[in-house]
């Protein structure tokens, strides 16, 4: 019975191991965990000063709350290396509420903020994994862009696997009302470099990547002006679950610890039966 019982018990534990990658009994305060979010600044030339970077957050102003400007601070403190005031803002009189005045170096007649795809001003809060995305009302011709996104901001390719993109942006439904509306024919970029890659009449794309490491997916489509989407890819050589070892060796010990316990019951019902 002792047999049975410790068999079951590592059985348990080394469940935990799997799915936990073997630190199944840590757990971390919620209080003590930084605010982190994916942040994306674009120029007024359609380029990216800085795409999917992971940003420390703090309350900078010491007003008591996280908000898109304490985000826009602490990416410039972190990321920002040129000469002058990388980030200033001032308080408007009339509303009270604040406008940007220098965004990356480079003074700026206004800009637009989206969390998640959706619009927002500096003093809006913020949670942790947001994705914020700042880029200028205007273009260099003076053009409004076009918002648009892919549905995924980041993903993982391992081995020869592809990933399937669908880029959406800003329209309306057949009723006029606001929707996302896929994006055809827009040229899919790598690290800044156009591919053979096109979005098709519903705004997929199929992606196959040489090589391994992290980049950045982008697009853009001649003759229209839209913010270039973004989605961070890591892209590892391994066939999936190569580079999981631990959770694989752990899937293994469990299923040897199970056919072990089994084999301990079967063994004691056989010698019972025996014994009748």
């Amino acid at each position: 019975m002792h047999g049975v019982r410790f068999a079951a018990f590592a059985a348990v534990v080394l469940l935990l191991f799997a799915c936990g990658g073997g630190t199944a009994f840590a757990q971390s305060d919620p209080e003590e965990a930084p605010l982190t979010l994916t942040v994306t600044l674009a120029g007024k030339d359609g380029s990216l000063a800085f795409a999917c970077e992971t940003v420390s957050t703090k309350d900078a102003d010491g007003d008591g709350a996280l908000t898109v400007h304490d985000v826009l601070t602490c990416a410039h403190e972190a990321l920002w290396q040129g000469e002058g005031e990388g980030y200033r803002v001032e308080r408007t009189e009339s509303e009270g509420d604040l406008q940007v005045l220098t965004l990356w170096g480079e003074e700026t007649e206004g800009c637009a903020f989206r969390i998640n795809h959706l619009p927002v001003d500096l003093l809006t809060p913020v949670n942790d994994g947001d994705f914020l995305y700042i880029y200028p009302l205007a273009d260099e011709a003076g053009e409004t862009p076009l918002y648009c996104h892919f549905d995924e901001t980041s993903a993982t390719v391992a081995g020869a696997e592809k990933l399937t993109l669908t880029l959406l942006a800003d329209g309306t439904d057949a009723n006029g009302e606001p929707a996302e509306v896929p994006v055809p024919g827009a040229v899919i970029c790598i690290d800044g470099k156009d591919t053979a890659f096109v979005t098709d009449e519903n705004g997929e794309v199929a992606l196959a990547f040489d090589g391994s490491g992290r980049c950045i997916i982008s697009a853009r489509k001649d003759g229209e002006a839209f913010v270039p989407p973004v989605c961070a890819v890591a892209v590892s050589k391994e066939e999936p679950f190569a580079g999981d070892r631990a959770s694989l060796l752990g899937w293994v010990l469990l299923l040897l610890a199970a056919s072990a316990g089994l084999t301990v019951v079967l063994r004691r019902r056989t010698a019972r039966a025996d014994r009748l």
